[in-house]
Formats: C-alpha cells, structure tokens, sequence
C-alpha cells in the first residue's frame, strides 16, 4: 500500500500536554516530600496526583494522534494503538472545522489544552468522533454510513490527494 499524502502531526502539541502530565506529577512528588502540608482530608492529594499524572501520560502516549495518511483506496488516521481506514469512496465530504462547530458537544474525551480524542455529540452535527492534536487546521470527514470524525491537516492539499486518487 503506498502512500500518496502523508502529515505528521505537530510535536509541540504533543509535548503541551505531556507537560502538564509531569507537572501534576511534579506536584505529587513535592507533596510526598512536604507530608506536613497535607492533614486530615487532604493526606490523600499527593496520591491522586501521581495517579493523574500517571494516566495522563499513559493515555497521551496510546491516543495521540501520529499522522494522517492518503492512499489509493483508504485515509488512514494512525494513533500509537489503532488505525483508523476509512475508504475513498465512502467519503461524502471533508469540511473546515472550527471550534465554535463544535460547541455543546459531549461525550467521553481525554484532552488538555489542545489535544482532544474521544467520541461526541452535539445538536448540529450528530454524533462524531475527535482525533485531534491542536484547534488549528480541523477538518470533517463525513462518510456515507453516517460516521463522522475530525481530524488535524490541511484541508486543501487533503481534499487534493483525495480527489487525485478516487
């Protein structure tokens, strides 16, 4: 299978929130070096805090998005777990996304800042899924089954390599 169109997506993202992963981490082991600050009901904070951090940083490395790949006969959304192939001929429209789309959406999400994965709903456009590393450069992707997802690339040259290889 080869490849047509490939974008990575952006380190920088990446590192944004596995900053914040270590940062709870960090506090957490301050707070196990500094016990007297934490009394009664609060004993317990440093012990969350690892296990925030901990899972923030297990669930950032498994769900983040990698990059976003063109074939012949499939987009391919690639995470450091799973594949996602959606073929060409499926596909019934790639749309700009904006953030304002997506207001009062809800449902299961891990994400920071700027990272979103999870799957959605929202009165406008259904029930929806995000792979997303940042708000820039968001695109949706519409098949003929219904199945909606949105991603990070640049719309012109994916709606290029799209066309190009139907």
């Amino acid at each position: 299978m080869t490849i047509l169109y490939r974008y990575r997506i952006s380190w920088a993202d990446i590192a944004l929130m596995g900053g914040t992963a270590l940062f709870l981490f960090g506090l957490a082991v301050w707070g196990f070096c500094n016990p007297e600050l934490f009394t009664g009901e609060d004993r317990y904070a440093p012990y969350v805090l690892v296990g925030v951090g901990v899972l923030s940083i297990v669930l950032l490395l498994t769900n983040i998005p990698k990059w976003v790949g063109v074939t012949q006969q499939f987009l391919i959304v690639r995470t450091s777990v799973r594949t996602i192939r959606i073929p060409l001929n499926e596909i019934t429209s790639v749309e700009p996304c904006t953030h304002s789309n997506l207001n009062k959406a809800s449902g299961f999400r891990f994400g920071g800042i700027n990272i979103s994965v999870g799957k959605y709903y929202s009165p406008r456009l259904g029930r929806f899924e995000i792979i997303t590393s940042s708000r820039s450069n968001m695109v949706l992707i519409a098949t003929r089954s219904g199945r909606k997802i949105v991603i990070n690339c640049p719309i012109d040259t994916l709606k290029k390599h799209i066309e190009t290889a139907k």
